[in-house]
């Protein structure tokens, strides 16, 4: 009617988003990775990049394995840091921008597009070192496997020594394997030795309970075998 007044009312909704993230390796990207700290900050000085004038809202929060994440965030600018890493894995220390400008928008954070958020597996070296009461240290044959399928067989030089670098800190196991040709049939008798801790030295041990040990020549190299009694 003329003159009437009508009352119109408008509601103001924040903006709000999440943050996410899959934690991997970056070797085996199905293996998702647990025990890694993440830090929120909030670009409070409005300047585009992670100083002291920003504010530390809090870590992000691992519901299940490798995936991280912090919910109900305000419109603006954040910042992500890692400041954790996963065990035996190499800290990420980039800062990852984030921002939200979508109301219920879920922002993955990633630092390799299209896996997730991956970290390198530290390495280190291996060195095995065949001592003998004769002197022959040459040509004995290791095999040496670790988690991930590492298998690999390979012979000492002529000082004893196998040496392999870039290998991941882990646990691994080496067997020490003699082989034998007599009378054209092979024999193959094997020590094994567990749990050896990559970044360490080992001599493979002399043995009380040898049975019987000869060697022979095969293209030019001398061989050896050994038997053990039970």
């Amino acid at each position: 009617a003329d003159g009437q007044i009508v009352e119109i009312k408008i509601v103001n909704k924040y903006v709000r988003g999440s943050i996410h993230l899959t934690k991997v390796d970056s070797e085996y990207p199905d293996n998702k990775l647990t025990g890694a700290t993440f830090e929120v900050y909030k670009d409070s000085n409005a300047n585009g990049k992670l100083d002291n004038g920003d504010e530390l809202l809090g870590t992000l929060t691992e519901k299940e394995k490798g995936e991280y994440s912090m919910n109900d965030l305000f419109y603006g600018r954040y910042f992500v840091k890692e400041t954790k890493a996963p065990e035996g894995f190499v800290l990420d220390t980039g800062v990852y921008e984030v921002m939200i400008d979508t109301n219920g928008k879920t922002y993955e954070v990633e630092n390799k597009a299209g896996v997730g958020f991956i970290n390198e597996a530290m390495r280190g070296n291996l060195k095995i070192v065949k001592t003998s009461s004769d002197g022959k240290v040459k040509g004995f044959a290791f095999r040496i496997t670790g988690a991930n399928g590492y298998d690999i067989i390979l012979e000492t030089n002529d000082k004893g020594e196998i040496f392999i670098d870039g290998l991941r800190i882990g646990d691994y196991s080496y067997t020490i394997t003699f082989f034998a040709k007599n009378n054209h049939t092979t024999a193959v008798a094997e020590e094994k030795h567990q749990n050896l801790i990559c970044n360490g030295y080992w001599d493979a041990p002399t043995t009380p309970n040898l049975e019987l040990a000869y060697t022979y020549q095969k293209d030019g190299e001398w061989n050896a075998f050994a038997s053990y009694l039970n």
